[in-house]
């Protein structure tokens, strides 16, 4: 009977782990979704303003062609169209550096010690799921080096390393906090 109750008790926090695990997933398409909507948004305002500006280019071609000493108005129209175009140029550089500040970039990460099982936790998953490290083998035959590529956004994270059950932090790393509540910060740009 103990036993049962023990592997109900286990069931139920991975139930609990994984509901959690879920939910940050949940969150996660959410915000996603929404950078998509901004990014089509976006691009349809580009798409209609080149086509005013493709308008804007065929009048003042027109009225270059006709020659009949309008070319006060073709001045015009071609500064009008050079001034949006500028504009269109600035606003399409900052929407790219938006779209690009949501990509993820692959991050080398890595464990030295001795240990079986390491894994990154942190909270760019709200400290729930983490990212599994895999072992290197070197000749001989230890098992102290062990790497993963994390996949993340850009952002600055706290992290701490899960080794064999147990919490570490690195030194190699910058750390905040003190004592239990010390965590390791990687920064990904």
């Amino acid at each position: 009977f103990d036993q049962m109750i023990t592997l109900r008790t286990r069931l139920n926090e991975r139930v609990a782990k994984t509901n959690q695990f879920a939910k940050y997933l949940e969150h996660t398409l959410v915000r996603r979704d929404a950078q998509l909507v901004d990014a089509r948004q976006a691009l349809r305002r580009a798409m209609l303003e080149a086509e005013t500006l493709k308008m804007l280019a065929q009048d003042a071609l027109v009225a270059a062609e006709r020659g009949d000493g309008n070319d006060e108005r073709a001045k015009k129209r071609l500064d009008t169209l050079r001034g949006r175009l500028e504009r269109v140029h600035k606003t399409l550089r900052e929407d790219e550096a938006l779209a690009d500040a949501g990509c993820l970039r692959s991050i080398p990460i890595t464990w030295t010690g001795n240990a079986s099982d390491v894994q990154l936790m942190g909270d760019f998953d709200q400290w729930t799921k983490g990212i599994q490290l895999s072992p290197e083998f070197f000749e001989g035959g230890t098992n102290n080096h062990f790497r993963c590529d994390a996949a993340l956004p850009p952002g600055e994270y706290q992290v701490k390393f899960l080794v064999d059950g147990e919490w570490r932090t690195t030194d190699d790393w910058p750390s905040v906090g003190e004592g239990l509540q010390r965590n390791n910060v990687l920064v990904i740009v």
